[in-house]
C-alpha cells in the first residue's frame, strides 16, 4: 500500500518576485527533508505559476510505504522545525492523503 501525501499552500508573499524567492525557499528546505529522513519516497515541490487568486502558491507531493512510515515523517524533528518555518510563511495550507 503506497500513500500520497499532497500539501497545498498560500504564501503570504503577493509581489511575484518575492513569491518565487519563497516559493525556491521552501522547495530547497523540504527537498532536502528526503535525504534525513529515509522513509520519505518521491518527494517534490513544485510553484504554480497560474497566476489565478484561487490556486494554490506551492504543492509539496511525497510517497510513503505504510502509514507508520508516513507518521515516523511528520513527526521526525526535521519535518517540525520545516512546518514551523513554512507557517510563517503561508496563509493557509491544505494536506490531502490517500492510497494510491
Amino acid at each position: 500500500m503506497t500513500i500520497r501525501h499532497t500539501v497545498i499552500w498560500k504564501l503570504k508573499a503577493e509581489d511575484p518576485q518575492e513569491k518565487a524567492a519563497v516559493a525556491a525557499d521552501i522547495r530547497e528546505r523540504v527537498e532536502a527533508l528526503a535525504e534525513v529522513i529515509p522513509q520519505v519516497h518521491n518527494l517534490s515541490v513544485r510553484s504554480s505559476d497560474a497566476g489565478l487568486p484561487t490556486s494554490g502558491d506551492v504543492i509539496l507531493e511525497a510517497e510513503f510505504d505504510n502509514l507508520e512510515d508516513m507518521q515516523t515523517y511528520l513527526t521526525h524533528p526535521e519535518h517540525v522545525a520545516g512546518v514551523d518555518y513554512v507557517k510563517a510563511l503561508v496563509t493557509a495550507g491544505l494536506t490531502v492523503d490517500y492510497l494510491l
